[in-house]
């Protein structure tokens, strides 16, 4: 044995592995649970933008729904409304879409994205790319990329 059982160094050797067990065990739960469909609860109104009606996930579910640690850019551990924030200032070029906020916003996409892929939410600045995508504003939604 290369690490004598009575030092520091198996007991953090013994804790890493034992949470790498845990985290092993946990992971199916959590896709699992990312996966399945919630009922309705979460939905307070029901919001048009564009041509497309969402149903709107409430600020207070979204809030539990932030403070999610993923790991980010540079394998860094972050809170998921960082990533969400980042993620909403890419596309659409703003800091809250529509009076949502970008964790109402990325919930609301994988809850229901059969809704989201009609709301316009990609920023297009180049003309010509609006021309080919055959869309008279700034702004495309999932399904202008499929036509």
């Amino acid at each position: 044995m290369l690490v004598d059982r009575r030092t520091r160094f198996h007991n953090l050797m013994k804790s890493i592995s034992k949470l790498r067990d845990q985290k092993s065990k946990l992971l199916p739960a959590i896709i699992l649970f990312l996966f399945i469909p919630i009922s309705q609860s979460y939905a307070q109104e029901i919001k048009t933008i564009g041509n497309a009606q969402i149903t709107v996930v409430s600020k207070a579910h979204a809030d539990k729904f932030s403070h999610i640690i993923v790991l980010g850019p540079g394998d860094r551990l972050e809170p998921i409304s960082t990533l969400n924030s980042e993620l909403l200032r890419k596309i659409s070029g703003k800091s809250k879409f529509h009076g949502l906020t970008p964790d109402q916003v990325a919930l609301g996409m994988m809850l229901e994205p059969q809704q989201w892929q009609h709301v316009p939410v990609f920023k297009i600045k180049n003309k010509e790319l609006r021309r080919i995508l055959n869309i008279s504003t700034n702004y495309a939604c999932f399904t202008d990329f499929s036509k």
